[in-house]
This record gives structure tokens, sequence and C-alpha cells, in this order.
């Protein structure tokens, strides 16, 4: 069935895929907007480029740019959106 609909150009298709793209990183920016100035707890897994990331309890990307145990679950403050991310500040 699906070899008898009709093809759609490849030009249409990568401009769509684009405003797709679009359409999800504004999403998602929306979403991680609500964090911001929130606690969370993270467990931070790994050091990667100037960043150690890790996840939150609701399993938010989130980036931290100071030195902390890996492994041990952490209390941090999301000041900012950077790469897809919340960057975040510890809790003291």
């Amino acid at each position: 069935k699906a070899g008898s609909l009709p093809q759609i150009n490849g030009n249409i298709i990568k401009e769509r895929e684009s405003v797709l793209k679009e359409v999800v990183e504004e999403m998602k920016n929306e979403y991680l907007q609500n964090f911001l100035g929130r606690t969370l707890q993270v467990l931070p897994e790994e050091h990667k480029n100037e960043f150690i990331e890790g996840f939150s309890e609701n399993y938010i990307r989130c980036a931290l740019d100071f030195e902390t145990q890996l492994g041990k679950i952490i209390t941090v403050m999301p000041v900012s959106i950077v790469n897809g991310m919340l960057l975040c500040k510890p809790v003291e």
C-alpha cells in the first residue's frame, strides 16, 4: 500500500523536517523554563566538555559548572538553559 502513495519532493521533506525541529526545540525550552529557580535533585554522572552532566529526578538533563562527586545525588537550582540542558548551581 505504501508504494502506491504519491512521493513527496525531497525539498519539501527537508523543509518540513526543519520546521519540526524548530518547534521541538521551542517546546523543549518552554518546558525547561518551568524549572528555573526551583530546587532539583540531580545525579551527576559524567564529565563532559566544561560541565558535569547528570539527570534530575524527572529525567531532565542537567549541566553542573562546579565540581562534585559523581554518583551522589545533590540538590541544585537551575539558573539558565544551555545546550538544551538546565545549567544548575549548588544549593547551600
